[in-house]
């Protein structure tokens, strides 16, 4: 299950723009398919927004962290529906050699770029998003 939509901040709190359902994000569905492809323990994964200061954050945290480029996904690949995520988590998880706490691209044309956090549960990767948002604000304090 997912949120439908985004998760915002209104008025300095968190709120879902829309309801938590079974099928929310196909893209995060992919993610963690893949993933568990590598370790059927992680079981959850998270969107948020990219910024290069989180990654930062993350690696000062102990988080493992892992990338791909967009830029060098084959064309095959870019132009089968679906396929961009799976790839991208393949190449992010072989070049640590294990499903990483966070999973990073700096986007690529017309492609934002984007962080995922993957934990075990969906409570495991709310508690590291917290950690990141509550370290990043104290470094814009």
């Amino acid at each position: 299950a997912g949120v439908m939509g985004r998760i915002v901040r209104v008025g300095g709190k968190v709120k879902a723009v829309g309801p938590i359902a079974f099928g929310a994000s196909r893209h995060m569905a992919r993610a963690v398919l893949k993933a568990m492809e590598f370790d059927e323990r992680f079981r959850a994964v998270a969107n948020i927004r990219f910024d290069e200061e989180l990654i930062e954050i993350a690696k000062g945290l102990g988080y493992s962290v892992s990338f791909y480029d967009r830029s060098q996904e084959p064309v095959e690949i870019k132009s089968a529906e679906g396929a961009t995520i799976p790839w991208g988590v393949e190449q992010a998880v072989t070049r640590v050699k294990r499903v990483p706490d966070v999973i990073y691209h700096r986007g690529d044309w017309g492609k934002e770029p984007m962080i995922n956090v993957f934990g075990f549960t969906a409570v495991d990767v709310a508690e590291k998003i917290l950690k990141l948002a509550k370290a990043y604000k104290e470094g814009k304090a």
